[in-house]
């Protein structure tokens, strides 16, 4: 190494010190509320200790998880509290909102309706709806099919994100009126992948157009029962505010139960054995496969690649089949996967149809992801499936942290320079000094950039990068109000323009 030495043990110091941090951050211990009993060792055995370990790193109140072996329910659990206010125990049959994983089971109950030969999956959906047409009615339509939609290739746009309403009460809007609102074209229907929830909700619409039965009442008879999903409904009901545990935001307040204007895109109200149960009937190859709902046919439509993976999504997956997220593993098998996020909420399902393999984690609050990926990682090593695409959150972390220590050290390193240099007289306030001008315009548009950055990240309600990042995302913060005050100094504080002293 070159240069100053005390600069050199400055630089050295910043690395003690954030490494440091990591290691605290890491540590941590929380009460098993509540699980089975009827795991048999491997590695439901190890997630005793390695879920509470993982909820108190990342200050999540409660999670439930099932493993699915051979197409099979073999294990499921449920880890601290449905509430964190008032510590109720969170136990296998407390109710989540699953929010997106409602779409894969929304997927089965179209495809039963092509099974019984009323709709076909290439059938415009506007041929069956008889209660509501598009607010703007173009050729275009004619291309968003009941096939596109369920792979978000209908070219509609993703629909407004976190309304939502009252559980009781008439607040919410009719569905017809929400997919007026909602239902727009952002691109052509068929030409690539554009998640969107109004086009699940067209799809709750054209179930009941079709049947002439509630989107609820239809799923249940026709898809919920059957699988054994006798804890699961699209709708609330009386039992739910006994039986749903409570939400958490990034910040860990409990948020207020709520119901969206639809229910086909997010409005499952579910358990973890439910969801297991239904992950287990995902099994084309095992006897219960489809039980009795689906063909293995159509359970092995659901898994085909149907457009290609677009834009962030293509971090995780390789393709979108029909109501399910794909990915090729290492070992070249494919996974199926869904997630679901809401206020308060995250959950995940993923499933090797071919070997019978599954794992559903559901948790009751939104700073889930990094324990959900790390659960997700030892799932695929345990099974011998390499990794999943969900492992980049962890590698995404480890960035993130490198990127915060490196910025840290050098708000630190420069920070130590601009107080000796004032300590020494060798700079004083002085900021239409031409000496460094260069380097002092730069840092002159980064302080308030930096600023403005901070200020919006501070009035938003969730950020994206909070809830992947929970750990990392507040130390970002505090490091980059340091840069800025740090950048803000240099600018003031350039060195003397004597050219026998040198800078500081």
């Amino acid at each position: 190494m070159t240069g100053d030495p005390r600069s050199q043990r400055w630089r050295m110091a910043a690395v003690v010190v954030g490494s440091s941090l990591l290691v605290i951050l890491g540590v941590g211990g929380v009460q098993v509320a509540a699980a089975s009993d009827n795991a048999t060792g491997g590695f439901d055995g190890q997630l005793d200790e390695r879920v509470p370990a993982l909820m108190a790193r990342y200050e999540v109140p409660g999670v439930g998880i099932a493993l699915v072996r051979d197409g099979e329910v073999a294990w499921s659990g449920a880890y601290g509290a449905a509430d964190a206010v008032s510590g109720r125990p969170l136990t296998p049959d407390t109710r989540f909102r699953a929010e997106s994983i409602s779409k894969p089971v929304t997927a089965w109950g179209v495809l039963r309706l092509v099974e019984q030969g009323q709709v076909d999956l290439d059938d415009p959906v506007t041929r069956h709806l008889t209660s509501w047409q598009p607010p703007s009615p173009t050729p275009s339509w004619d291309g968003v099919t009941i096939r596109r939609l369920l792979s978000h290739s209908g070219g509609l746009a993703l629909g407004s994100i976190g309304v939502q309403y009252p559980p009781e009460g008439d607040e919410a809007p009719a569905l017809g009126d929400h997919l007026m609102r909602e239902v727009r074209l952002r691109a052509e229907p068929g030409t690539g992948f554009h998640y969107s929830n109004p086009g699940f909700d067209l799809l709750e619409l054209l179930v009941e157009d079709v049947t002439g039965e509630g989107f609820d009442d239809h799923m249940r008879r026709e898809v919920l029962d059957p699988l054994g999903m006798d804890s699961s409904s699209f709708s609330w009901n009386d039992d739910s505010a006994v039986s749903l545990a409570s939400g958490h935001d990034t910040g860990g307040q409990v948020v207020a139960p709520y119901v969206y204007a639809s229910a086909a895109s997010g409005g499952l109200l579910t358990t973890v054995d439910d969801v297991a149960r239904f992950v287990a009937a995902g099994m084309p190859d095992h006897a219960d496969a489809g039980s009795g709902v689906l063909s293995e046919e159509s359970v092995d439509a659901l898994f085909t690649p149907t457009v290609d993976m677009a834009g962030i999504y293509r971090a995780v997956s390789d393709a979108h089949g029909l109501g399910y997220f794909l990915e090729t593993l290492p070992d070249g098998r494919q996974a199926a996967f869904y997630g679901g996020q809401g206020d308060g909420w995250l959950t995940h399902l993923h499933t090797v149809p071919e070997t019978g393999d599954g794992i559903v984690i559901l948790t009751n609050s939104q700073r889930s992801w990094p324990l959900m990926a790390h659960l997700l990682t030892d799932w695929a090593e345990w099974n011998g499936f390499g990794s999943v695409g969900m492992s980049r959150i962890i590698t995404g972390t480890m960035l993130l942290w490198t990127m915060i220590g490196v910025l840290a050290a050098g708000a630190v390193v420069q920070g130590v320079r601009l107080g000796r240099g004032m300590a020494s007289g060798r700079r004083h306030v002085r900021p239409l000094s031409p000496v460094g001008r260069t380097a002092r315009v730069v840092a002159g548009l980064g302080a308030p950039a930096l600023g403005a950055v901070l200020l919006w990240a501070s009035r938003q309600d969730y950020l994206f990068v909070t809830s992947v990042f929970p750990a990392a995302a507040p130390w970002l913060a505090v490091v980059l109000g340091g840069l800025a005050v740090v950048l803000a100094g240099t600018v003031l504080l350039p060195p003397r323009p004597d050219p026998g002293i040198p800078a500081a």
